[in-house]
């Protein structure tokens, strides 16, 4: 994987964004769709999808909650509201019950995010204010949905292919890490890794080595304690969704 591709693999870019406790937008165009997630201290805060199927009216028709003439008649009402907020409305769900599919469908749409080749990306640095209406009260989770959303992609072996590439990167745990994620579902095979993770800067390789994890299992933790501010990056260069590859140099001159 080149410098080039490098800030077009989401793991990375987000476990950046995280680690620079950064603000903004992150609008990725992918081959299925355009996604954006928004970013308040490096956590995520929301996302919203133009992939087919991605809109929680789609969503809403998939769980047989709503049939199509009850969607249409609900998103045909006052346009001053979310569909959310008129589901709630019209009585067919409570906010706790909106709250949690919301919820389900946003990591339906990391998921995804994960899995699909970005062909090209924005980051708009800055408060959500302006990016985020008023009415959006919905929380993520930012260290579950991290986690869970990492351990569901069905595309390890691109972690685990830039971590095999970036042989210059190593990492710091946090003071108290093992009971800074006690929180998270580890199994006894992972807690043991993790112990291996402390002030020493350490390579994917040796923690490959030093945890007896598999491949996938190990890069999977790797980029998930790094998305979530377990780890941070101490050697090696950190990604930026603003890095622009050198421009090709001009040929030179036919000689006459």
């Amino acid at each position: 994987m080149s410098q080039a591709q490098l800030p077009k693999f989401l793991p990375s870019l987000l476990a950046a964004l995280r680690q620079q406790g950064a603000d903004g937008e992150l609008a990725l165009e992918q081959n299925d769709g355009l996604r954006k997630l928004y970013l308040a201290g490096g956590e995520l805060v929301y996302l919203q999808s133009e992939a087919a199927g991605e809109q929680f009216g789609s969503y809403l028709l998939r769980q047989g909650i709503l049939d199509f003439p009850e969607l249409t008649r609900i998103l045909a009402g006052d346009g001053r509201f979310r569909l959310g907020e008129r589901i709630v409305q019209w009585g067919l769900m409570t906010l706790d019950e909106r709250d949690s599919h919301l919820k389900l469908l946003q990591e339906q749409v990391m998921v995804h995010a994960l899995e699909h080749r970005i062909i090209s990306l924005a980051w708009n640095p800055g408060s959500l204010r302006q990016k985020l209406s008023d009415d959006l009260h919905l929380k993520l989770d930012h260290r579950h949905f991290i986690w869970k959303t990492f351990q569901e992609a069905q595309n390890p072996q691109e972690m685990v292919a830039m971590l095999c590439t970036r042989t210059d990167w190593r990492w710091e745990g946090i003071p108290g890490l093992l009971d800074a994620v006690s929180d998270l579902p580890l199994n006894p095979a992972s807690a043991f890794a993790l112990s291996f993770l402390g002030f020493e800067p350490i390579s994917f390789e040796t923690f490959l080595a030093l945890g007896s994890l598999k491949e996938d299992d190990a890069a999977r933790i790797l980029f998930s304690l790094w998305a979530v501010g377990a780890l941070s990056l101490v050697q090696g260069e950190l990604p930026s969704p603003t890095f622009m590859p050198p421009e090709p140099s001009a040929p030179p001159p036919a000689r006459v």
